[in-house]
Formats: C-alpha cells, sequence, structure tokens
C-alpha cells in the first residue's frame, strides 16, 4: 500500500540489505513524504545514503534521527559510523567509546558479542579482533544480524587505520560460516 510510511519504510530497508542502495532511498524517500517525522525511516535512509557515498544527505538524514528520537542510540551508531568512513575516526574515538559502553539498557549476548566486536575494531588500542570475532560468532547471531555485521565491516575495510583489523575480522567470519 503506497499509502502507509511503515510498508514502504520496510521495503526500503529490504532494498538497503540487498545493496539496492537507489531503490531504498526511494522507498524511504516516500515514506517521509507521508511522514516527515519518521525517525526510523531517516536513520535508515541516513544509512543507505551513507552505503551509497552521499555522505552529505546521510548526514541530514542522520542528524535529524537523533534530534527526533535522542534516546534510540542506533541513529548516533548509524551517524559515527558515517563520521568514521569520512576518515575521522580520531576525532570520534571518545563518542565510539562512550556509546559502546553506554547502558542500552538489558543487553543479551548478541548485543554484548556485536557491541565488543565494535568496541575491538574502533576503540581499544591493542587488536583483540580474532576473540572478539570469536565471541560474537559464539553468540550465534541470526542471518540478517550477521548480514548487518559483515556490511559495517566492508565499509570499514576501507577506513585508514582500522581497515586491516576490520578486514581481518571479516575474513574470520566468511571463514566461519563457509566452512
Amino acid at each position: 500500500d503506497p499509502t502507509l510510511s511503515w510498508a514502504l519504510s520496510h521495503r526500503g530497508e529490504t532494498h538497503r540489505q540487498a545493496g539496492r542502495y537507489d531503490e531504498a532511498i526511494a522507498d524511504l524517500t516516500a515514506a517521509l513524504n507521508i511522514n516527515p517525522t519518521y525517525a526510523w525511516a531517516l536513520g535508515a535512509r541516513g544509512q543507505a545514503h551513507r552505503q551509497a557515498g552521499h555522505y552529505e544527505k546521510a548526514r541530514v538524514d542522520l542528524e535529524r534521527a537523533v534530534e527526533l528520537d535522542p534516546e534510540d542510540l542506533s541513529y548516533r551508531f548509524e551517524k559515527l559510523m558515517l563520521e568514521t568512513v569520512e576518515g575521522e575516526l580520531e576525532a570520534c574515538a571518545e563518542q565510539w567509546n562512550q556509546l559502546l559502553t553506554s547502558s542500552f539498557g538489558p543487553l543479551n549476548a548478541i548485543d554484548v558479542a556485536v557491541s565488543g566486536l565494535f568496541q575491538a575494531l574502533l576503540v581499544e588500542p591493542e587488536n583483540r579482533v580474532t576473540e572478539a570475532t570469536e565471541e560474537l560468532l559464539a553468540a550465534q547471531l541470526e542471518p540478517d544480524t550477521l548480514t548487518e555485521v559483515l556490511s559495517y565491516l566492508a565499509e570499514l575495510s576501507a577506513v585508514g587505520n582500522v581497515a586491516d583489523r576490520a578486514r581481518q575480522c571479516r575474513d574470520l567470519i566468511i571463514a566461519h560460516t563457509s566452512g
């Protein structure tokens, strides 16, 4: 139904997860035309813009999503990913540390493992990638969560001094899941 913003948003998210960023952005924009204050759609469109390399458009969407729903840490995560992908890891290292050690409420084993992986990649000076990746794999992620983690790792594989660790982690995950 083209009049339901949530339906358009979820179809857009499906396109984004499949790497069809133009289609994702089109669906998410249509949803936002119906409901311009739909923070989730803004966050998802910001993520799609970032993944497509449209950094300024991503920034506008993600800042608006954070403004609309400052309690949702996922929008801050996506905004920090944008800044990191743009090459500002050192400038936002303290923000990563604060976000990844924030109280998310009750955490399950998967949340702890995903957070631990990103902390090992982006915050900790020593290389704990192998250990953090093993903890992530032991948490038995759902396929969609694993796909999302691999997508983030692919982006981080092009980012300066975190690139080698991101590739190492991605390679370990792929070797584990294909073996």
